[in-house]
Formats: structure tokens, C-alpha cells, sequence
């Protein structure tokens, strides 16, 4: 059963990738119909879709047709072609198009008129990812704190890291003089360093700065270099329940939790936070805050609590079960389980152990009645069961944790902010494709069909402001990519429309249609090594590794 629900799972996945990609393949087709109507070029068709024409209708001298293959569609203008065809070929295949004035002809326009129209199909996936963009921002999107900023949670030993002086805790200001913000930024500069040394400006949490130097290098099997350092994993408050020691202590939601009882801000003593505030009822804890970019200490008290040990809650679903501190009761739950109901009272959706918390702060029973649903699956019926499991104590403040911040923008607000995203995201993407031409990164690191159908899927499983980024970041790439000077794409048509306007006269056919080869060659070379790297990133995630290391 598992099988087939995973097979489903990947059509599902693949049938909603299809659709992405023919919307936004369509948008940019869009942008070349537009473009050429304007400019009175003959367009025989507009279709939305490949292959044989299934229906349609023809207004005016241009039909307009739904295809059978559904991934993208595709213009036709009289004079222009995307595969090398002789003059031989193209008049056998539409002899009605041989007396199409000169005039009308795409090959017959001047060479702004050409260069209009094949820049606009990339134009047109430009301004349509700023929408996109402004609409990520409004809804939010949930992102790892790890990933907003450039403090260092662990050192490995031996590393280039540990070699040149850098310490856990740490947050790393410029690298080589220029600022850097986000860890993905950090990441990119130390991938891209081509092994030479990096000179990196620290500060730690009293403010005090050191400047290092470091030489990345290459791990075994990596194609990347590293200096043998992670992200520091903070948590923010998500959460806080009301009339607990939290709630009384002063922390706001949105606090960045940096460390307790004054310890070095590192993955190790985070990793202890929880456990750390459950052993400590009845006494002081420090918390270490970052609050509008400025770090509060604040004293806080866990209180003893009775709840259920080993099992956390997403409202009123069951998240995690540990099944190393959980009760042996408890392992009946699992994860996307629901809870209705505790001792007979209807649960609460917003936060079952919460409410739980104050139920027991009332009662002096020592275990708890939890109904539960676990719902259908592709053969199963919806299951409802009740579940009796032990109390126990332990201290608490009454706060959620999470890894993850959203920030939601309003509209004005999200517009303005959507220039520097917007423009962020050009300058990544360039920024990228310049690093795999220059060989800073290597081609392994290329995404075909597969990956990029992958992360579509794993963005929208996180929601729809990661996935509209997501479709943003396509839109985005399919655009500059088309922008390379290759025959066959939008870059390639426009190289030749300048060739040719220096030499004043077309390019000879039997030179067009070589390098209408070439080019063909090349993309399908690109395309044969990024599915390739696509396969080996599959194989690894069937043998348990991740899809994109």
C-alpha cells in the first residue's frame, strides 16, 4: 500500500510540475505572439501545448490551438524557425505560405523589429516573477532562521576552520571586505573561492571582532569546497501561553533564542534548550533573546507541570512521537494523528498540549483519555481510538518553539520590498550561472527537469508562499537562461539579428542552418549532463541520502 500511495504521490507531483512549466513555457511564448502582432509579423499559430493539434479555432490569419503534449506551447511566424530547415523543406511542409508578402515576413524585419520580438519572451518572464514575488511577500514565507543570518553554530575538528581560529558562537561580518547577511550568502562565497584563501571580519555576542584567514578545501567526494563549519540552528518564540512564567517574564513572540545561563551560542548547548527547561522546575533560567537586532537577557522560571512525556503537538496533530522518552502507551500515536477529544472534553485545534497543561493544573489525575483519529488511507478506513496515557512532570514556560520565521508584509509594503527581492534574485541567478561557466562551481551542481521537478514539489508540500518563491525563481532562470547566445534560443536569434545588421545582409542559409545545429547540440548536450546529475541525485535519495547535497 505504502508503494502505491507513494506512485500516486509522484504523479500528483508530476502532474502539477507539467502544469508550472507549460504556464510559465506559455507566458513566455506570450511575449513573443504580443511582440510579433505589434509589429505586424504573420504568426501562423499560437498553441498551447506540442504535438498534434487537438482543437482550436482561427481568427483573422492565425490559428489558435490547444495541443496534445502539454508542456509549455509555441508561436509560428512565417521566415523564423526554432530547427534548421532549408528553404527546400519549409515550402514543402506549408506551401500556402510562400506568398506571404516580404514585408510580413519575421526574416524580411529590420533588426529592431527582430531583436523586439525575441527579447520579449524572456522580458515577459521577467515582469511576470514581479507579481509573483509581490505576492510571495504579502503571504509569507516560512524560512529556517539558520539560513537569515551568519552566526556559527559548530566547528568540525580539524577543519579549515577550527585551523584558522573560528569558534561556535561566532558570527561572521564580510568576507574579503563585503558584507554578508545570510548564511546562503556565506555558502556561495566559500563554494565559489576556488580553494584560495578568504579573509572573514567575526564578532561574537559581547561584540567583540577578529579578523581570520581561511583556506577552503575540497572534501572526498565533494565538489564543493568547505571550511567544516554549519549554521548556528536558533529558535524563535512561535508561541506563549498565557498565564505561564513566560508569558510573565517579559519574552515577546519573535525573540530569537541565542542560549540560556550565559553558554556560548553554539548547536550543541541549543540542542540541550528543551531538555534543559524541562529539568529545571522551580529554578532561574537565563535566556539569551535577539530583539530587533539587539540582544536582552531574561529570567524566566519553569514551572512543574504534568503533560505527556515524548510526544509533541501541531495544534491538535500529533507532529513527533520519541519513541526513546515516550511512554510505551504513547507509541500507539502517530504522527498526523488527530486528537478530538481529552478525558471526554472536545479538543481545542489551536494547541492541544496547552490546553492539556491547564487541565492538569486542576486536576490530580495522573493519566490522560486521549481520543484520536487517524485518517484514511488510499485502502484503509478512518480509525478512531482511545488512548490512555500516563502524565508526567516537568518544567515549563509556556512557549512554542520554531525553527522557522514568517514575516508577512502588507500590501504597500510587500510592493516596495519586492524591488530588492526582486532584483536579489536576478543577481543570484546571474551570479550563478557566471560561477558554472567560470568553473567556481562544478557542473554537478546543474539541476535538469527532475531536480527542479523535485523542488517544485518539496516547495509546495511547505506551503504556497515557498512555492510561488519557487515558481518565481523558474520564471526567473528560464528567462536569462533563454538569454545565452545559443541558436535556438531567444539569445542565439538575437546574436544573429546583430551579426547581420553589421553586415548589412542575412547570413548565408547553409551558415544559418550550422549553427542553428550547433546550438541545437549544445542545449541538448546541457540538458544530457543536468538529467544526468538529475539520475545520480535520485539514486542517492533511493539509497537514503538527500536529493539536492
Amino acid at each position: 500500500m505504502s508503494h502505491i500511495s507513494t506512485a500516486f504521490d509522484f504523479l500528483i507531483g508530476a502532474g502539477r510540475f507539467i502544469i508550472l512549466l507549460g504556464v510559465l513555457v506559455f507566458v513566455h511564448e506570450m511575449g513573443h505572439f504580443i511582440a510579433a502582432k505589434l509589429c505586424n509579423v504573420y504568426v501562423v499559430r499560437l498553441s498551447l501545448g506540442f504535438g498534434k493539434r487537438l482543437f482550436g479555432w482561427k481568427r483573422g490569419e492565425t490559428d489558435y490551438c490547444v495541443s496534445a503534449i502539454p508542456l509549455g506551447g509555441y508561436v509560428r511566424m512565417v521566415g523564423q524557425e526554432d530547427l534548421p530547415k532549408t528553404q527546400e523543406e519549409r515550402e514543402q511542409a506549408e506551401p500556402e505560405l510562400r506568398d506571404i508578402p516580404p514585408g510580413r515576413r519575421y526574416d524580411s524585419q529590420p533588426t529592431r523589429v527582430k531583436l523586439a520580438i525575441s527579447f520579449a519572451g524572456p522580458l515577459m518572464n521577467l515582469l511576470f516573477a514581479f507579481p509573483v514575488l509581490w505576492v510571495v511577500l504579502m503571504v509569507g514565507v516560512s524560512s529556517p532562521i539558520y539560513m537569515l543570518h551568519t552566526r556559527i553554530g559548530s566547528v568540525a575538528k580539524d577543519s579549515p576552520a577550527e585551523q584558522a581560529g573560528i569558534k561556535p558562537g561566532q558570527r561572521v561580518l564580510t568576507i574579503n571586505g563585503a558584507p554578508v547577511e545570510k548564511f546562503e550568502d556565506l555558502q556561495l562565497k566559500v563554494w565559489t573561492s576556488r580553494d584560495k584563501p578568504l579573509t572573514m571580519e567575526l564578532d561574537n555576542l559581547a561584540g567583540e571582532k577578529t579578523v581570520v584567514t581561511v583556506r577552503p578545501a575540497r572534501l572526498e567526494g565533494s565538489s564543493r569546497a568547505t571550511i567544516g563549519i554549519e549554521p548556528f540552528y536558533a529558535l524563535a518564540v512561535d508561541r506563549i501561553t498565557p498565564n505561564m512564567p513566560a508569558a510573565r517574564s517579559g519574552l515577546k513572540k519573535g525573540d530569537w533564542i541565542l542560549g540560556y545561563n550565559h553558554k556560548t551560542p553554539d548547536n550543541e548547548n541549543m540542542s540541550k534548550l528543551i531538555e534543559t527547561v524541562n529539568g529545571s522546575a522551580g529554578r532561574p533560567l537565563v535566556l539569551t533573546a535577539l530583539r530587533d537586532g539587539k540582544t536582552v537577557d531574561i529570567t524566566v522560571t519553569p514551572e512543574k507541570v504534568k503533560t505527556i512525556r515524548g510526544v509533541a503537538f501541531d495544534g491538535n496533530i500529533i507532529a513527533y512521537v520519541d519513541k526513546e522518552h515516550a511512554s510505551p502507551a504513547a507509541l500507539a500515536l502517530k504522527p498526523g494523528d488527530s486528537v478530538t477529544a481529552i478525558d471526554g472534553e472536545p479538543a481545542p485545534e489551536s494547541d492541544v498540549e496547552d490546553w492539556l497543561v491547564q487541565k492538569a493544573r486542576s486536576s490530580s489525575a495522573d493519566t490522560a483519555k486521549l481520543t484520536v483519529e487517524r485518517s484514511a488511507g488510499l485502502f484503509r478506513k478512518p480509525e478512531v481510538m482511545n488512548v490512555g496515557i500516563p502524565l508526567s512532570e516537568k518544567g515549563m514556560i509556556g512557549v512554542t518553539f520554531s525553527g522557522n520565521v514568517t514575516e508577512i508584509l502588507p500590501p504597500a509594503k510587500a510592493f516596495v520590498g519586492t524591488f530588492g527581492a526582486y532584483g536579489d534574485m536576478i543577481v543570484l541567478t546571474v551570479e550563478s550561472i557566471y560561477y558554472l561557466a567560470a568553473r567556481k562551481l562544478s557542473m554537478g551542481e546543474m539541476s535538469g527537469p527532475i531536480g527542479i521537478a523535485v523542488m517544485a514539489e518539496q516547495s509546495f508540500r511547505m506551503g504556497v508562499g515557498f512555492y510561488l518563491k519557487m515558481v518565481a525563481i523558474i520564471t526567473i532562470n528560464l528567462a536569462i537562461v533563454n538569454l545565452f547566445p545559443i541558436p535556438v534560443l531567444d539569445g542565439g536569434m538575437i546574436m544573429i539579428a546583430l551579426v547581420e545588421a553589421v553586415r548589412r545582409k542575412p547570413l548565408d542559409e547553409k551558415y544559418l542552418i550550422l549553427l542553428q545545429r550547433m546550438g541545437l547540440a549544445l542545449v541538448l548536450l546541457l540538458v544530457l549532463v543536468a538529467t544526468y546529475n538529475d539520475i545520480l541525485r535520485t539514486i542517492n535519495w533511493m539509497l537514503g541520502g538527500g536529493f539536492m547535497e
